[in-house]
């Protein structure tokens, strides 16, 4: 869970991922940490349409990715630092979902009106290092007008690597 937007404090909570190279200097070993998790920050926002005004009006309650490989488990490097895919958890579909809210509450993210608005309104997923294949987004949004919720998927995104990942609603 992701209370605040852009606040990603409890980092310690959703893993981490790296190895460490030891070294020998005669007295001591020193050690240095290389993190190899990757991070996706998801920033949606209302897009252009005659549903803008009304989208921004919904609440972001959570982010479900599904993808064909493992996203969570332990993971294997080699001695380059590479990761060891024979050794990555299992095989299938796999999915992932980051609360944007409160899971006794409605409460979540405003929908921001642009994409320099949605920089400030951000969800962080922390994933394992690697290319993911046959990528879906869920959002889920809830209407407190009407109080109901409804999903916008984005489909079909393969090969992907994560860093920033911007989605604009539309519902014309």
């Amino acid at each position: 869970t992701q209370n605040k937007p852009n606040d990603f404090s409890n980092l310690r909570d959703q893993g981490a991922c790296g190895f460490a190279t030891a070294t020998d200097n005669g007295i001591w070993y020193a050690f240095t940490l290389q993190h190899a998790t990757s991070y996706i920050t998801f920033m949606p926002y209302a897009g252009d349409g005659s549903s803008k005004t009304t989208l921004q009006k919904c609440i972001l309650t959570q982010i479900t990715l599904t993808c064909d490989e493992s996203n969570q488990g332990y993971f294997y490097f080699d001695e380059n630092g590479e990761l060891d895919e024979s050794k990555r958890p299992g095989k299938g579909r796999y999915t992932r979902t980051i609360y944007c809210a409160t899971s006794t509450s409605e409460t979540g993210f405003s929908i921001p009106g642009s994409k320099d608005e949605a920089k400030d309104n951000a969800a962080i997923m922390v994933m394992p290092p690697g290319v993911y294949h046959n990528v879906e987004v869920a959002y889920t949004l809830y209407d407190p007008i009407v109080q109901t919720k409804g999903v916008f998927k984005k489909l079909d995104m393969t090969n992907r690597t994560f860093h920033f990942f911007f989605t604009w609603f539309v519902r014309d």
